[in-house]
C-alpha cells in the first residue's frame, strides 16, 4: 500500500471553485501565471494558482472562512465521540469533529471539519470534504478514498497513501496538502493512487509529498500513480509535485491531460517521471510540465 504527500512549486492554471455549505461557501475567481489561467479562492485562505502556493496555513478547518466571516476551531467544534452516519448529519454540516469517523450511507458535504480516523467511502454517496483535516491517531491504508469523493483545500495526512482513487465515481482533489506517513517497512508510499478505479478524475493544484514524515523514506513511489488496472481520463493541472521512486507515474490503461504541473528536482530516487506502458493515444494533453530548476518534461 501506498502513502500521501505535498510542499511547495510555482506556477498556475485554472480551475474549479470551492465547495461551501450552510457554514460558508465557496468562491472562485483568480487570473492565471505564466503556465496558465483561472484559480479558486473557496471560503478561506485566499486565492492560489498553483499548487505551490498551498499549505497548512491556508488548508483546514482552521483555514475556513464562513460567507459573515466565521470560524472554526477546536473550542467551537460540535463534537461526536463514536463513529457517525453522514444521514445523522444531514446534506452538510459545518465546525464538526468526527473522532471516531463517519459512514456515508447518505451524501454529504463537511465543511472545517476534523476527522481523526480514515474517510473511506464504498457507496455510491457522495462525500464532500471543505477546509477539513484528515488524520488518524495511527497510519492506515490511506487517508480519503475510495470513491464518490471531493475534497477542496483540506490536508489529507498521516496515513501509508493519501488519496485512494478506486470506483467508478469521478473523483475530485482541489487545492489540498497531502502527506503520508509509514505504516510498515513493506509500504510504497502513493500522494494519489488510481488502484482498480474506472471514473476519472481531476487533480488541481495540490500540494502531494509521497515521502514519509517519519521513519524511513525508501517505501516512497510516487506522489500520483496510475496503474493497476486503472481507466478512465485523469486532468493533473498546476500541481507541486515531491518524492518517490519517481514523482509522477502514468502507466497502462488510462488517458490524461497533464498541464503546468512542478516536481521538486532531487526529490525522487530515479526520476521525476515515466510513464512506462502508457496505452497508444494515452495523453490527450500534455504542456508546461517542468522540475523546479526548469528542466521541461515529456512522456
Amino acid at each position: 500500500s501506498g502513502g500521501a504527500a505535498g510542499s511547495g512549486g510555482s506556477a498556475g492554471s485554472g480551475g474549479a471553485g470551492g465547495s461551501g455549505g450552510s457554514g460558508g461557501a465557496a468562491g472562485s475567481g483568480g487570473s492565471g501565471g505564466a503556465s496558465g489561467s483561472g484559480g479558486s479562492g473557496g471560503s478561506g485562505g485566499g486565492t492560489v494558482t498553483h499548487g505551490s502556493q498551498i499549505s497548512t496555513s491556508n488548508t483546514g478547518y482552521l483555514a475556513y472562512k464562513g460567507p459573515k466571516g466565521e470560524t472554526c476551531t477546536e473550542a467551537t467544534m460540535t463534537v461526536y465521540t463514536s463513529k457517525v452516519k453522514a444521514s445523522q448529519l444531514g446534506a452538510t454540516a459545518t465546525c464538526v469533529w468526527l473522532k471516531a469517523g463517519i459512514t456515508v450511507d447518505a451524501p454529504i458535504t463537511l465543511n472545517a471539519c476534523r476527522i481523526d480516523a480514515n474517510v473511506v467511502n464504498g457507496s455510491n454517496n457522495d462525500i464532500t470534504l471543505s477546509y477539513c483535516m484528515v488524520k488518524a491517531p495511527s497510519p492506515g491504508d490511506w487517508a480519503l478514498g475510495s470513491s464518490h469523493f471531493t475534497a477542496i483545500r483540506s490536508q489529507l495526512v498521516g496515513s501509508s497513501d493519501g488519496v485512494r482513487f478506486g470506483g467508478s465515481g469521478t473523483d475530485t482533489l482541489i487545492e489540498n496538502y497531502i502527506r503520508v506517513a509509514t505504516q510498515s517497512s513493506q509500504d510504497h508510499n502513493d500522494g494519489v493512487q488510481m488502484y482498480g478505479a474506472s471514473g476519472g478524475g481531476v487533480i488541481l493544484r495540490n500540494n502531494i509529498d509521497c515521502r514519509p514524515v517519519s521513519g524511513s523514506t525508501s517505501g516512497a513511489n510516487g506522489a500520483i500513480f496510475v496503474a493497476d488496472g486503472a481507466t478512465g481520463t485523469y486532468e493533473i493541472r498546476d500541481n507541486y509535485l515531491m518524492g518517490g521512486g519517481y514523482t509522477l507515474r502514468l502507466h497502462e490503461s488510462g488517458y490524461y491531460r497533464v498541464t503546468g504541473n512542478r516536481i521538486e528536482t532531487g526529490s525522487y530516487s530515479y526520476g521525476p517521471l515515466t510513464t512506462t506502458n502508457a496505452i497508444s493515444g494515452a495523453f490527450l494533453e500534455w504542456s508546461d510540465n517542468k522540475e523546479t530548476n526548469g528542466t521541461v518534461l515529456q512522456p
